[in-house]
């Protein structure tokens, strides 16, 4: 799903469906030549928009129409095991902060098993992103997750708040 879109308006369209849950304009998204591509002028995809602001459900629907994780935090954001392993070859290893940023978006996300991997491949429990003043653990509790704030704290995550 490479490219950017030519329409503008389509563009903003797919950016406000995704980030504010719109499913039936991300529905729409989905018949539309291009509709699910990356965003020309936000350089994000539907797809990335939604995970980012925390719209499960719409992801999960654009994920159902065919779209596919393109970076290794959007895999993690969702959860998907299979995926986030392809972005750990024999013969290669993703960034340090590209992990982080994995491993923060698998707790907002609450997704245990994927975080628990990525703990293991030396992501930092206690990273603050550029994005948000939240560690792994702040974006778990958002995530609503009790067994990987259980988890994260017993292995020294701490929270901004204190």
């Amino acid at each position: 799903m490479n490219g950017a879109y030519a329409d503008p308006k389509r563009s903003t369209l797919s950016r406000a469906g995704a980030s504010n849950g719109d499913a039936p304009i991300c529905k729409e998204l989905a018949v539309i030549p291009g509709g699910l591509k990356p965003d020309g002028n936000a350089g994000t995809t539907p797809l990335a928009e939604s995970i980012r602001t925390g719209n499960w459900s719409v992801a999960k629907r654009l994920i159902d129409c065919g779209c596919r994780p393109t970076q290794l935090w959007e895999a993690a954001g969702m959860g998907m095991r299979f995926e986030v392993l392809e972005f750990f070859p024999d013969w290669a290893r993703p960034e340090q902060d590209q992990i982080d940023a994995a491993f923060w978006h698998a707790c907002r996300g609450g997704r245990v098993v994927v975080a628990i991997f990525l703990f293991d491949q030396g992501a930092d429990v206690n990273r603050v992103p550029a994005w948000a003043p939240l560690t792994p653990l702040d974006a778990a509790y958002l995530g609503g997750r009790g067994e990987l704030i259980d988890w994260l704290s017993a292995h020294g995550a701490t929270s901004c708040g204190g």
